[in-house]
């Protein structure tokens, strides 16, 4: 896989190409009958699609980050919600019910009875 390119730097170094070519107007790179000639319109131009390209990105960015932070936010009232509802279904049923189990609970009678580890000799 090609390392990723900075975009920062290309886009100073095409800036640096196209004022070095607007200094020589002359100079003309590919050719035209092959139909691979660069030109300084077609940089410039490219140049601005992607500055515009990376305005919105950061747009969308900045409503991305907004948008995780008020689900995370709301994710914490709901797990909030989900203990109590829990601890409510328990007091009211049982620790051993049906209904606590439903409610993603573990039943008393089936909790694993704990082992004392042996001390190391």
């Amino acid at each position: 896989m090609a390392a990723r390119l900075s975009i920062p730097q290309v886009l100073n170094t095409a800036q640096k190409v196209i004022n070095t070519w607007n200094e020589n107007p002359g100079l003309t790179i590919g050719n035209a009958a092959l139909d691979n000639q660069i030109t300084v319109i077609m940089m410039d131009t490219l140049v601005s699609e992607i500055q515009a390209d990376d305005d919105e990105i950061e747009k969308l960015r900045t409503r991305l980050t907004g948008l995780v932070d008020a689900r995370d936010t709301k994710v914490g009232t709901l797990s909030g919600y989900n203990t109590r509802v829990k601890s409510g279904v328990r007091s009211n049923f049982g620790p051993d019910s049906k209904q606590y189990k439903q409610v993603g609970g573990t039943p008393t009678s089936e909790r694993k009875t704990p082992v004392r580890k042996p001390k190391p000799v």
